[in-house]
C-alpha cells in the first residue's frame, strides 16, 4: 500500500513529531507510541495546521499496522508444516515402542477318539512287546525246563515271600525242573501301568496237572535288562481250584 502525499507543514510536524519520540526515548528509555504523538499534535495552536499533521500521521500509523500485521495464511501454512514432522516422529515413535505384531499361538486341538486311538495304540504295542517273553515263561514252565523258565526273572527278582531270587529259586526248581504232564496257559492280558522304567500287567493263568487245576490272577512288574523285558516282581492276587 502507498503511503498518502504529505504537505511541507505535515512532513514538518512529522519530523518534529519523530524527533521529540526519539529524544523522549533516549531519555527515558522507554519509546513513545505513535498514538501518543497524535495527542501531541492535537494540542498543537494552530488549528489547520494539525488537521493536515494529524491526517497525514494517521496514514503513516495505517501504513505501519499493514506492514506490522503479520500474514495470517502464511502463518498457518508454517504452522502446519512444522506440525506435520512432529506427528510422524510420534507414529514412528509409536511403532517403535509396540514392536511387530507377535503371532497367535497355534493350538492344535484333539478330540477325544483320536486321543482314545492313540492311547490304544500304545498299549497294544506294549502288550506285543512282552507277549512273546510271556509265551516263553509259559512254554519254559510246562516243559519243565527249569534254567529257561529261569531266564525270564530280572537277577534283581523281589519275591513276594520276602525271600531272596537264590531262595526263591531252590523252593521253586522241584515244582517246575523235570516235571512232565502241566498244561500252562493264561489269556485276558491287561497293562495296568506303564513308565519309563516299569511295565505292570495282570492276566488270568491257567495250570493243570493229572486231577488238578486251578486259574490264578497274577500281577507281574516288569523291568527293562537291556534291550529285553524280565519279571521283577510276581504275585497272586486271586486263585481259583476247580
Amino acid at each position: 500500500m502507498e503511503a498518502p502525499e504529505m504537505n511541507s507543514a505535515s512532513e514538518s510536524v512529522v519530523a518534529d513529531a519523530s524527533n521529540t519520540v526519539i529524544d523522549e526515548g533516549a531519555v527515558g528509555e522507554s519509546e513513545q507510541s505513535p498514538e501518543a504523538t497524535l495527542t501531541e499534535l492535537s494540542e498543537a495552536t494552530d488549528p489547520l495546521q494539525n488537521a493536515d499533521a494529524i491526517e497525514a500521521s494517521t496514514s503513516v500509523l495505517a501504513v505501519a499496522d499493514d506492514l506490522a500485521e503479520p500474514d495470517s495464511a502464511a502463518s498457518t501454512e508454517v504452522v502446519g508444516d512444522s506440525a506435520a514432522p512432529a506427528l510422524m516422529e510420534e507414529e514412528i515413535l509409536l511403532d517403535i515402542t509396540a514392536g511387530p505384531d507377535e503371532p497367535e499361538p497355534v493350538v492344535e486341538e484333539m478330540n477325544q477318539d483320536e486321543m482314545a486311538e492313540d492311547a490304544e495304540l500304545e498299549i497294544s504295542d506294549t502288550l506285543a512287546r512282552l507277549t512273546p517273553l510271556l509265551d516263553g515263561w509259559a512254554a519254559a514252565w510246562q516243559s519243565g525246563d527249569f534254567e529257561d523258565y529261569l531266564t525270564a526273572y530280572r537277577n534283581d527278582f523281589d519275591p513276594d515271600d520276602g525271600t531272596t531270587r537264590a531262595e526263591w529259586a531252590a523252593a521253586r526248581r522241584p515244582r517246575v525242573d523235570g516235571v512232565q504232564g502241566m498244561t500252562i496257559s493264561y489269556d485276558r492280558l491287561e497293562l495296568l501301568e506303564q513308565n519309563e522304567d516299569e511295565i505292570i500287567v495282570q492276566f488270568w493263568l491257567q495250570y493243570s496237572r493229572n486231577t488238578y487245576s486251578d486259574d490264578t490272577l497274577k500281577k507281574i512288574i516288569f523291568r527293562q535288562s537291556g534291550d529285553s523285558w524280565l519279571i521283577y516282581s510276581e504275585n497272586n492276587l486271586d486263585v481259583i481250584v476247580h
